[in-house]
């Protein structure tokens, strides 16, 4: 390992101790020091807190609940509340350890689906890592494309760990308990929720089509898009769009924004409005 690498890691090792201790010395750096950029989908969350004396989220694909989440943050800063989701054993135990002084936030080992269920969820079979455990979804082929790019290949290399010798042996699976949206809401007794945060690798569409408005109507949904078709993705743009949600896209990601909802007035990004 090189010297930069070691002091990385270490670093990161630091803030996660300060983090799973929800030091006040995290809380301030945030506050004081972290400022994020404009555009962004980041700068658009800092903006609804500021504008919004109390969030109250969903989190669906809350991984670790740490390295690359975009709530984290606003969880320590401005003592944002909600419900995170994570379907992995091993990942979920990590995050139980991550908030485990932070009564504000709920936590359910489950994925969501169209009914209360049990399904299967594919994973890479060899590695439990951060980069590893993020690619799991239910849609098998979202996962094969991420072999068939190269880039499974270039992070086991980078972590050191060795591939099985027949690609088909790449994937595994496991049965994990899946609820309805409406269901944990009501198991929970959540308020309005304000923000649902999407990272389901693939399966966000679907999930943004499980939505009963009439219950659950956020200000704000965040998902990835990079992963949907171009059919899918024009599919869930006009979805969102009925819904009077605007739509910024940044990268592989976007997030709708219910019309009203938020003062975008020195926003730079572009937005694609509303159906009128």
């Amino acid at each position: 390992m090189s010297l930069r690498n070691y002091y990385k890691r270490a670093y990161k090792e630091k803030v996660r101790r300060l983090n799973e201790k929800n030091s006040p010395v995290i809380q301030w750096y945030y506050r004081l020091f972290w400022k994020p950029k404009n555009p962004s989908i980041p700068f658009l969350f800092d903006r609804y807190s500021k504008q919004h004396a109390e969030v109250f989220f969903i989190q669906i694909g809350a991984n670790d609940g740490m390295e690359h989440d975009p709530l984290l943050k606003f969880i320590r800063r401005d003592g944002w509340k909600g419900l995170l989701i994570e379907p992995q054993k091993d990942v979920f135990s990590q995050l139980q350890k991550l908030h485990r002084h932070t009564p504000e936030v709920i936590l359910e080992n489950a994925a969501v689906s169209k009914t209360n269920e049990t399904r299967e969820l594919y994973h890479l079979s060899f590695s439990q890592s951060r980069w590893a455990s993020g690619l799991s979804s239910f849609i098998r082929t979202s996962l094969e494309a991420q072999i068939e790019s190269g880039y499974v290949e270039a992070c086991a290399q980078k972590e050191g760990v060795s591939l099985p010798a027949d690609k088909k042996d790449y994937i595994a699976s496991t049965p994990v308990n899946c609820h309805t949206l409406d269901f944990l809401k009501e198991k929970h007794h959540l308020p309005n929720i304000n923000l649902l945060q999407i990272d389901a690798e693939g399966y966000d569409y679907e999930i943004i089509k499980m939505v009963n408005f009439d219950k659950i109507y956020p200000d704000l949904i965040s998902f990835e898009s990079g992963h949907l078709s171009a059919e899918d993705w024009k599919a869930c743009e006009e979805l969102l769009h009925a819904k009077d949600y605007q739509i910024y896209v940044k990268g592989r990601d976007a997030i709708a924004i219910k019309s009203g909802c938020l003062d975008l007035e020195d926003f730079s990004g572009t937005l694609s409005p509303a159906k009128q």
